[in-house]
């Protein structure tokens, strides 16, 4: 992943509803990357909830 060297990445966490790849729609903590004017990236499905 290239970013600029202007950028601060930061470590971000939330809840939300995944869907896997066997078509199993469950709720998730997840994790990604977010930096202002880039958006977020990376985005990691941590731990299963429900």
């Amino acid at each position: 992943m290239y970013l600029p060297s202007y950028s601060v990445m930061r470590k971000m966490k939330g809840i939300g509803t995944v869907k896997l790849a066997d078509a199993t729609i469950c709720e998730a903590e997840i994790h990604w990357f977010e930096a202002h004017g880039i958006g977020r990236k990376d985005f990691k499905i941590k731990r299963v909830i429900r």
